[in-house]
């Protein structure tokens, strides 16, 4: 979205209305906006990113009726994260009483609002013209945000339901690592034990790769490697400085994710193109990128 290409004359218009102005004002600051999205950041209201994400991917096709268009964009933009928090391992923080952040938990009251959202089915219904006073209380951790946007899953089999157990429980370990102790983070997800989480076929897999330190792979999101720790580290380094950014219609191929996985961790030929990437970095690839798409570069 940006007010290049886009009708000026209208977007001047609609700030004479006490309605439409606020959207028009976005749009006519998408310059500035897009400046400020590529800042750093350790948390970010959802107001904000939403924002962003409206400058940065929002699309109206039809300008004699883009106040309606732009309503619905928006709102998608600040409200689509609603539907995987929680579910997926994403977090929403809230400042406390002396401006720090921890995670939002049951009786803050808009968390209690977007969760009331979410189970009455209401959120596809939202339209704004500015962000809500809930979207800018709410925060994103960058820490957590990217451990989640790194990590998918096969939603389409009959363990989608476990898959999306063991993502939310890799990403909430993953957010553990880095930022060491999450404020407001209830006891029972710092001890996660992904293992324990697993169906009985597939925790049987896990133990039994685990006595003869193997490798091995459920048709999910898990596996069982030499070294766990050290290399989940080096995988997730490796997605942050390649592929946090990238399209998710167009995701690097598993063989090449592969090669950074050996070069990171000195496995196989350490990342040489010409060779082919070793079995353990291929199995942690299929775990970051199944094969449900297409690959394409």
């Amino acid at each position: 979205m940006s007010k290049e290409g886009f009708p000026l004359s209208q977007l001047y218009a609609a700030r004479g209305n006490a309605n439409s102005a606020p959207l028009a004002d976005l749009i006519l600051a998408s310059e500035q906006i897009m400046e400020q999205s590529m800042e750093p950041w350790t948390f970010k209201s959802l107001a904000q990113n939403g924002r962003e994400e409206f400058i940065r991917t929002g699309q109206i096709y039809e300008f004699d009726r883009w106040e309606r268009n732009a309503q619905r964009s928006f709102a998608e933009c600040i409200g689509r994260y609603i539907y995987y928090e929680e579910a997926e391992g994403l977090l929403f923080f809230v400042r406390d009483g002396h401006g720090k952040f921890r995670v939002a938990q049951p009786g803050d009251e808009a968390y209690d609002f977007v969760r009331r959202l979410n189970k009455e089915g209401s959120v596809s219904d939202l339209r704004f013209m500015k962000a809500p006073t809930w979207a800018e209380e709410l925060f994103l951790g960058l820490h957590n945000f990217e451990a989640y946007k790194l990590i998918w899953y096969d939603n389409s089999g009959a363990d989608c339901e476990a898959a999306k157990k063991l993502k939310s429980d890799t990403v909430i370990r993953e957010t553990l690592r880095r930022m060491g102790k999450v404020t407001g983070l209830p006891i029972t997800n710092e001890m996660v034990d992904t293992a324990s989480q697993m169906p009985g076929e597939m925790r049987r897999d896990h133990e039994a790769a685990s006595e003869t330190d193997s490798s091995d792979v459920c048709s999910t999101v898990t596996v069982t490697l030499p070294h766990m720790t050290q290399a989940l580290a080096a995988i997730f380094e490796i997605m942050r400085d390649n592929w946090t950014d990238c399209d998710p219609r167009r995701l690097p191929k598993q063989v090449n994710i592969a090669r950074e996985i050996d070069r990171a961790l000195g496995w196989g030929k350490s990342g040489d193109l010409n060779e082919d990437p070793s079995r353990n970095a291929k199995v942690v690839a299929q775990i970051i990128k199944p094969d449900v798409t297409p690959d394409t570069e």
